[in-house]
């Protein structure tokens, strides 16, 4: 059966699309961390914490997650315009999805500690 869509690679055997798929990873792992850092922060407020922790974890979101990310997917424009091999991308692009979603899942936990830290201070 022909696919609708011409030229969409299977499974990731054209080069040309890789930082489309990590583009697209990006971009669900931003709405992700953002979902649980607004989570993990309202529910660490509730109990009681100073709500300083909140705006801080939405300034770092700002200031360093966006950054980062946008950093990230210039990285991989660069190496899908590249020389690598299929192969060679396809083992780079997992090592960088286990990092990205591996930190859009634990740092919004990491303010857990630092909220206590505060209360104890404070």
């Amino acid at each position: 059966m022909a696919s609708i869509f011409p030229g969409n690679p299977v499974a990731g055997h054209s080069s040309r699309y890789w930082h489309r798929k990590m583009s697209n990873n990006l971009a669900w792992a931003l709405v992700l961390f953002t979902g649980l850092q607004i989570c993990v922060i309202s529910g660490v407020v509730a109990t009681g914490a100073s709500t300083i922790l909140y705006h801080l974890g939405i300034a770092v979101l700002i200031a360093a997650v966006v950054p980062a990310a946008r950093g990230m997917e210039r990285r991989w424009e660069a190496l899908s315009q590249g020389d690598l091999s299929t192969p060679r991308l396809a083992a780079l692009f997992r090592i960088d999805q286990l990092r990205l979603w591996g930190a859009a899942l634990f740092l919004p936990l990491a303010w857990i500690p630092l909220g206590t830290l505060f209360d104890l201070i404070g």
